[in-house]
């Protein structure tokens, strides 16, 4: 397996991994700079945040290919971008329009989306450096197109982007595809396909509650779907393999060019 990802990269930003999607405080504050809001602040305060960071989990991949490995850490930081619906769900400006038991299954959703953002970074370090990076300003410019001030919008956006993480995650999780050998891999992931499942459930439920009609709400899915397509094309050659249900040792790595920009 190639040379494991150095958990400690700094990025040009000083920020861990940044670029990697591991950390979008930026994209946050330019979001709630446009909303005015305290979130920020509620988020930075809230126990969950203020927490000792846990330990690294270990996780053991080396039942996978050369190429599987590159391939899987190329994914993760897409993956990644998911749990920036963690934020969305507890958003100050917009709990508001919520009842308190409401407001606890939120913040139920923010501590999963914590505890697999810590699974996720716990694995990056268990991968090669990918080849191919997640393209920030796209990403800042998919979020920024997310705003809203209308609650039951804002809920059904967050159904979208965690039933757009479990549509990419399920192919991977196929008995015979390109993680069968990497157990404890799939057994991660598919924790935290069900954990997002549930989330969608919750979401879906408040933003009816809120008003929207499930018309409106499968437009956002569809929108939010097509969006995200844009933005998983420069690893579709990487999620190709690992849903492939005839894999077989890969001896030299796929040449992967790097992504060019497309426009959102």
């Amino acid at each position: 397996m190639p040379t494991k990802a150095d958990p400690n990269m700094i990025d040009g930003t000083g920020n861990p991994s940044s670029h990697h999607c591991f950390s979008l405080a930026a994209l946050r504050n330019k979001r709630d700079e446009e909303l005015n809001t305290v979130h920020d602040q509620t988020i930075d305060q809230h126990p969950l945040h203020a927490a000792q960071k846990p330990a690294k989990l270990a996780i053991d991949c080396s039942g996978l290919s050369a190429q599987l490995a590159l391939d899987l850490a190329n994914c993760l930081p897409f993956l990644a971008c998911g749990e920036e619906s963690a934020v969305h769900a507890f958003s100050h400006s917009l709990l508001k329009d919520i009842r308190p038991e409401e407001a606890a299954q939120m913040q139920a959703i923010a501590e999963d989306e914590l505890r697999h953002a810590h699974y996720l970074e716990s694995l990056r370090c268990e991968l090669p450096e990918p080849n191919i990076h997640l393209p920030v300003e796209a990403m800042s410019r998919f979020f920024r197109r997310l705003l809203t001030k209308n609650s039951a919008r804002h809920f059904a956006q967050v159904a979208a982007l965690d039933l757009s993480v479990c549509r990419l995650l399920a192919p991977l999780l196929h008995p015979q595809a390109g993680l069968k050998n990497a157990p404890q891999v799939r057994e991660m992931l598919g924790v935290l396909t069900r954990d997002e499942a549930r989330h969608v459930k919750v979401a879906r439920n408040m933003a009816c509650k809120l008003g929207l009609t499930p018309a409106a709400l499968e437009e956002i899915d569809q929108e939010i779907e097509q969006r995200l397509a844009g933005l998983l094309a420069p690893i579709r050659a990487s999620l190709d393999r690992l849903t492939s249900k005839d894999n077989h040792d890969q001896g030299e790595l796929a040449t992967t060019a790097q992504p060019t920009e497309t426009i959102y």
